[in-house]
């Protein structure tokens, strides 16, 4: 919120607070992402750096949302990250909070596109939506990977992971994920 608070000001026109709010609060989003893609620390004392020290000075000198979005940009454009930088991420026993979060980001990113209602604030919800793997078992892709240690690999890794709702995984085990889905 004070990254937020330090953008808007008090005598914007309320369209205008909105989308400065809008696009402050993106931006330590996308840092979180980047840092959980690049498999680096995203703790407390990383993001108090972000808001005090990297975001809340320049965003004082701010007049309009076009300073703004500019500035944003502009950090964005030298920030170092990139999307492409989670090509090995994979789902271990110490991350799958954030792999959970990239996947619900993921999930309402592609409902939003296709203009299906969503809550993207369920989807990290464990009781709800749980982390599925989209290749069953190694029986099925023996033949196109044969070492079942390449294949926990790959079967864990961030493009073979996905977010169904209920328990598909542990009520329906080694269905192919279609399966899974209509099973549900």
């Amino acid at each position: 919120m004070v990254v937020i608070l330090t953008a808007v000001d008090p005598d914007d026109r309320p369209s205008d607070a909105k989308e400065t709010g809008r696009l402050v609060a993106l931006y330590p989003d996308r840092w979180y992402t980047l840092r959980v893609l690049q498999d680096l620390p995203a703790q407390a004392a990383g993001t108090d750096a972000l808001v005090h020290d990297t975001l809340v000075p320049p965003l004082r000198r701010c007049r309009t949302v076009a300073d703004v979005a500019a500035l944003l940009g502009d950090l964005g454009m030298h920030d170092g990250g990139a999307m492409g930088d989670g090509v090995t991420l994979g789902l271990r026993g110490n991350n799958a909070h954030q792999i959970r979060f990239l996947l619900a980001r993921a999930n309402a990113y592609v409902e939003e596109a296709c203009r299906r209602p969503h809550d993207v604030l369920v989807y990290p919800d464990r009781d709800q939506f749980h982390i599925e793997h989209l290749w069953a078992n190694h029986h099925r892709v023996k033949a196109e990977i044969p070492d079942p240690v390449v294949f926990r690999s790959r079967r864990n890794q961030l493009g073979g992971l996905g977010l169904l709702k209920g328990r598909e995984n542990s009520s329906i085990n080694e269905l192919p994920l279609n399966d899974k889905a209509a099973a549900h």
